[in-house]
């Protein structure tokens, strides 16, 4: 957590759980998915992480959230964003392909990128995750998120390659017959 790469703190799934913060907003969502099922026809997260892989537990989870009650509905991440911290150029364009796959193969409809603009007055966070940086200039990210986009245009559904090397990242992408 934090606001800078300086202001970086390392904090465990364990502290978190036990934060008054985490049990609140947990007994928000038992709530919201008990009773809305009726109220909503698409789910919806956002994402902002380091780790690209936790848009595919965040979908994971709100997915077995609906299903351990007995309904499905269509599921959206409309604002991803990585990396927050340890950012670079390259980093920031590995970062766009990543989420959305492991995104899309996870179960999301759609995973949209968050921002295309630099947000002004938001943390350096979120400001260098834009699209187009702060000089009003196409980063390689934005070639990324377009030549990407360009190619998924035509894919049916992404899935974890099976068999892949243990440690290795691998997808299948499906076209229509």
């Amino acid at each position: 957590i934090g606001q800078t790469d300086a202001e970086r703190k390392t904090v465990t799934r364990a502290q978190i759980v036990k934060s008054p913060q985490y049990k609140l907003a947990r007994a928000k969502a038992d709530v919201f998915f008990d009773t809305a099922r009726d109220f909503f026809d698409v789910a919806d997260f956002h994402v902002y992480s380091t780790r690209p892989e936790e848009i595919g537990a965040c979908a994971t989870w709100m997915l077995q959230q609906m299903s351990k009650r007995g309904y499905t509905k269509l599921l959206d991440c409309c604002e991803a964003a990585s990396p927050f911290f340890d950012w670079t150029e390259e980093r920031f364009a590995e970062c766009v392909v990543k989420m959305t796959i492991i995104g899309i193969s996870a179960g999301c409809r759609k995973v949209l990128w968050s921002s295309l603009l630099p947000t002004a007055g938001w943390s350096l966070n979120y400001l260098r995750t834009a699209l187009i940086d702060t000089n009003e200039s196409d980063t390689a990210a934005f070639h990324t998120y377009g030549m990407m986009t360009e190619k998924l245009a035509d894919i049916e559904s992404i899935s974890e390659f099976e068999g892949r090397p243990q440690n290795t990242a691998a997808y299948l992408a499906k076209t229509p017959a």
